[in-house]
């Protein structure tokens, strides 16, 4: 049998998810984009005016990151993607339709994860091969 506090804890996050799942359906039709201070901003005030914001609650900052990582699968499965950026000068986080490209992350050039090798050579037929080509 579960505790009052895990009973109350399950409660508080359906209400969160049910919040959220609320709050992507009535989003703008290209996504969201922003830091996470933003998007608290944001989900706050919607919780404001939603039906269920008695004992709901949206994380904030870093905890909101987290928390967007966990539910992930609930923002798919209404049809977008999440994707974090980072810059030297901020954080953002992004909500897009699934269907959509990533978003371009400013100042950042593609990494080249292998380097192209140079083919072994034989040296002179004898069966060894040259390792330092």
């Amino acid at each position: 049998m579960s505790s009052y506090s895990d009973r109350a804890r399950m409660t508080v996050e359906s209400r969160r998810l049910d919040v959220f799942r609320d709050w992507l359906a009535a989003r703008p039709a290209g996504g969201w984009s922003g830091t996470a201070a933003e998007l608290t901003e944001e989900l706050s005030a919607f919780l404001a005016e939603h039906p269920l914001r008695f004992g709901a609650s949206i994380p904030a900052g870093a905890g909101l990151s987290q928390w967007l990582r966990v539910v992930e699968d609930v923002i798919g499965a209404a049809g977008l993607r999440l994707e974090f950026t980072r810059t030297k000068s901020e954080r953002r986080i992004t909500i897009a339709p699934a269907t959509a490209s990533p978003a371009p992350t400013p100042n950042k050039e593609p990494v080249q994860r292998h380097a192209a090798r140079k083919p072994a050579r034989s040296n002179g037929g004898s069966g060894v091969l040259d390792r330092f080509g």
